[in-house]
């Protein structure tokens, strides 16, 4: 029984010459399986996202501004917590339980291995 968890922060690829300059910072995140979909998502304080799997892709998120914390529910029924905000990118299986919750409103980008559309069963509520 897995117990450490499914989902795992990606480490970013740095190009060292523009990573952190006076312009600002850039940091490259590399999925492991190309990317068909991606969704702009706006999460306000408070407010919770998910209690569900995605039987038919691995997810992606980006988050880009705010703080919260992405809940994964192991296989045991407990629950993994992940502090995220800002830079944070997280890789969230295929079929693993998980939610979202904002502390502040936070904006993020979620890219999906295949399009929402095209899956007979996009999402199963836990």
């Amino acid at each position: 029984m897995n117990t450490q968890g499914k989902i795992t922060i990606i480490e970013p690829s740095i190009n060292k010459s523009s990573f952190n300059d006076e312009r600002g910072a850039m940091m490259s995140f590399v999925p492991d399986v190309p990317i068909k979909e991606f969704v702009y998502q706006v999460t306000r304080a408070g407010f919770s996202r998910g209690y569900h799997r995605h039987p038919e892709f691995d997810e992606y998120t980006l988050f880009t501004s705010g703080e919260g914390v992405y809940v994964e529910t192991l296989e045991d029924g407990t629950e993994r917590n992940i502090p995220v905000g800002p830079g944070v990118a997280l890789h969230i299986p295929q079929g693993t339980y998980h939610s979202f919750h904002a502390v502040t409103e936070m904006k993020a980008v979620t890219m999906l291995t295949k399009a929402w559309d095209k899956c007979d069963s996009p999402i199963i509520n836990e």
